[in-house]
């Protein structure tokens, strides 16, 4: 009986473990010539990178807000797939920017983390080549 309940406590808490993991929200668009497309999702987690993926010969420029009008992320002429990990400076109460002093100099360092997200998250994909179709998927990676 004792392994029993052994046994259920384990799975309780892989379980309870599996909630809390990665998830994406992606933004696909296909503008046609040096026009835009415009997508709106609502996302709550931190922030962990973006990957874009294009189709050749495409050349796209992907830009990233929240409803605050934040930039999260702006990348012009991406002509490859390609990951983009990111990270935010913080700041203090105060909003000045959180240092620290250390590392390999003994000057103020900026603290960089992830970003929390709570809100409409809107993705522009600007096609670059004039008269072709700028196929481009953006997918959002978040922790929730």
């Amino acid at each position: 009986m004792k392994k029993i309940l052994i046994a259920l406590a384990l799975l309780a808490c892989v379980g309870s473990v599996a909630l809390a993991d990665m998830d994406n929200k992606e933004f696909t668009g296909t503008p046609l010539g040096a026009t835009a497309v415009t997508n709106s999702l609502i996302i709550r987690g931190r922030l962990e990178g973006v990957h874009v993926n294009v189709t050749a010969p495409a050349t796209n420029t992907v830009t990233i807000t929240d409803e605050f009008g934040q930039t999260l992320f702006s990348k012009a002429s991406i002509a490859a797939d390609a990951y983009y990990g990111l990270v935010f400076p913080q700041y203090t109460y105060a909003a000045s920017a959180a240092t620290f002093v250390g590392g390999t100099n003994d000057t103020a360092n900026t603290v960089y983390d992830k970003t929390a997200l709570a809100s409409k998250v809107t993705c522009v994909i600007l096609g670059v080549n004039a008269a072709i179709s700028n196929a481009c998927t953006v997918t959002v990676v978040y922790d929730r």
